[in-house]
């Protein structure tokens, strides 16, 4: 039974990589209007909140999305089209996806102190910090979900580009050979630090990805692990109830 259960569980996973290999092709997306957009497109509008995914989560039900995955394979031309909604449609599922991604057990803690330098030599002091909004991303190269967040995170750094008192830091516990040619194929405007097992424990991270909000004085104020609807919107309503 056991390597029943096993081979069920990896063809499982064969099918779900299958189909997303098959959704990550040009010419399958499309906007709430019918438009040609990228993939990253498509994530960016979901992860922001402002437009409701067709497809079916296949974790909640695998019956669903497989359906879902054969009618697109036999009707291909019409693009999977990201789907408008009521606003009080979209703050249920925000608060829905809320609930199941957020993590508050480091809620109201400190940060602990440690000094860290990016990929580009600029060093960061926490204890120098304090007073500034500090916004981490924990990430690592083999995360699907980790990659599929970077557009729409890359539109966050840049609505708060000017704004001087929020500091944005990435940490990837790859190789900084791995990071480096990585990173040369996929930018990323969170400055990037090695994140090492020593800091990965002092961090208390266990789960990939992961946001977090530090506000003015040190203080957790926010924590997500994964991805889902609205997930970086609310990174974004975290940074503005900090500042």
């Amino acid at each position: 039974m056991k390597l029943q259960s096993v081979l069920k569980q990896l063809l499982a996973i064969l099918f779900v990589a299958t189909s997303l290999s098959s959704f990550a092709q040009d010419k399958v997306y499309r906007d709430a209007d019918g438009n040609w957009i990228s993939h990253e497109e498509f994530d960016s509008y979901i992860y922001w909140g402002k437009y409701l995914s067709p497809i079916p989560s296949f974790h909640d039900n695998k019956k669903a999305f497989k359906k879902f995955y054969r009618n697109y394979k036999k009707n291909k031309s019409e693009g999977i089209q990201l789907l408008k909604a009521d606003e009080d449609v979209l703050q249920l599922k925000m608060e829905e996806s809320l609930k199941r991604l957020k993590v508050e057990n480091n809620l109201g803690k400190e940060l602990p102190n440690f000094i860290a330098t990016d990929l580009e030599g600029n060093t960061y002091n926490i204890s120098e910090l304090k007073g500034k909004v500090l916004v981490f991303n924990y990430w690592y190269t083999g995360c699907l979900p980790c990659l599929t967040e970077v557009p729409a995170l890359n539109r966050l750094v840049k609505k708060y580009q000017d704004n001087k008192d929020v500091v944005f830091i990435s940490f990837a516990p790859d190789s900084l050979d791995e990071l480096k040619e990585h990173l040369k194929e996929a930018s990323f405007l969170y400055p990037t630090v090695q994140f090492s097992e020593e800091l990965r424990l002092l961090m208390k991270l266990n789960a990939y990805p992961t946001n977090v909000v530090i506000d003015r004085d040190g203080k957790y104020v926010f924590q997500t692990n994964g991805v889902g609807f609205g997930c970086v919107s609310f990174i974004d309503k975290a940074i503005q109830k900090a500042l």
